[in-house]
């Protein structure tokens, strides 16, 4: 039990000590993503997230889309890439309910790719990702049926060491298959 605490105790002073100490770089936009289908209901944004996250779904044939979730960055503000090397910080990390109405590929594809610094308070290399990037995660039908499949983004707005949770649905009714963002909650 000691062990235990002990563990909890160390990874919480490391967490506050490595929030918000990476240097800034400069903030280029990314290309705009051609929407084709997306919705959003109202998600309880709060004007001090210091980022917006807006999912599109693009169509590659019948039975083929891309599930595209973009995040745009405040000035100053930066996420961790899910290919981030270090295990202290929480990457990016796009998850879709199992389900048997669609499949995922195991692959996310970051764009731009973050580009690996390093990080003198966890003295490791981290990716921060420091501009608007998207994430494109592929996925496919696997039947023409009426469904809703939930899905989640969590992610860490740094500097403010802030944890989130994006919660959204795709759904297929009468043959139309939709996203829609239904929910952005702090962890804090």
């Amino acid at each position: 039990m000691k062990y235990i605490t002990f563990s909890l105790i160390t990874l919480g002073i490391l967490l506050i000590f490595s929030c918000g100490q990476a240097e800034e770089q400069e903030v280029t936009a990314t290309e705009p993503i051609k929407e084709v289908t997306s919705q959003e209901k109202n998600t309880n944004d709060k004007n001090q997230m210091h980022f917006n996250i807006s999912f599109q779904l693009e169509k590659v044939n019948n039975e083929h889309y891309n599930l595209i979730a973009a995040i745009d960055l405040e000035g100053g503000c930066f996420i961790i890439s899910p290919y981030s090397p270090d295990s202290i910080l929480l990457p990016f990390n796009l998850s879709i309910t199992e389900n048997n109405s669609l499949t995922t590929d195991s692959t996310l594809i970051e764009f731009p790719i973050a580009k690996e610094e390093y990080d003198s308070i966890i003295n490791g290399q981290v990716r921060y990702v420091r501009e608007n990037t998207t994430y494109t995660q592929k996925i496919k039908l696997n039947n023409q049926d009426d469904f809703e499949v939930a899905g989640k983004v969590t992610l860490l707005i740094e500097p403010s060491c802030v944890p989130y949770e994006i919660d959204f649905v795709i759904s297929n009714k009468d043959g139309e298959l939709t996203v829609i963002k239904t929910k952005t909650t702090s962890l804090l």
